[in-house]
């Protein structure tokens, strides 16, 4: 436990973190800035001007800044797949489609770290629905003869 009592002229440190100039405290503001997440507790002491005296502590939990992520659908930079990256932490989260750019290109997107990246990717039979076309195959001619005599 710390006790610290205020003093309007500086301002005092306690518990890893710093109060603000104990003039604040006599204005019946009290500012602490922790250091970390976690468990704490506040025992508040106070004296009025006869003497008399409150007490009251109370317990609360510092919530630590949730940390970055980033996730690909697709499992990275896989063309042939639309995917999607999403990526952020707390209430700023972003989902990042593939998409086509353009007829022949694609922009996927990837993780770098917990980061979300776009890259531009040349397709060679265009690009369509967020992913590269596939290589074309021949397809069997009508009739089932090969064409050859």
């Amino acid at each position: 436990a710390v006790s610290k009592a205020c003093d309007a002229s500086k301002a005092c440190t306690a518990g890893g973190g710093t109060l603000t100039p104990a003039k604040a405290c006599a204005e019946g503001k009290l500012t602490h800035v922790f250091q970390k997440a976690g468990k704490a507790s506040l025992a508040l002491t106070v004296k009025d001007d006869k003497g008399a005296v409150a007490q009251k502590t109370i317990i609360f939990t510092i919530a630590g800044k949730p940390a970055r992520f980033c996730k690909d659908s697709d499992n990275g930079a896989n063309q042939n797949i639309v995917g999607t990256v999403t990526a952020g932490s707390g209430d700023s989260i972003s989902d990042n489609p593939d998409s086509c750019a353009s007829a022949k290109t694609l922009s996927e997107y990837v993780c770098v770290g917990s980061t979300a990246v776009k890259r531009a990717i040349t397709c060679p039979f265009g690009c369509a629905n967020g992913a590269c076309k596939p290589t074309p195959t021949l397809a069997k001619r009508i009739g089932g003869g090969s064409g050859f005599g």
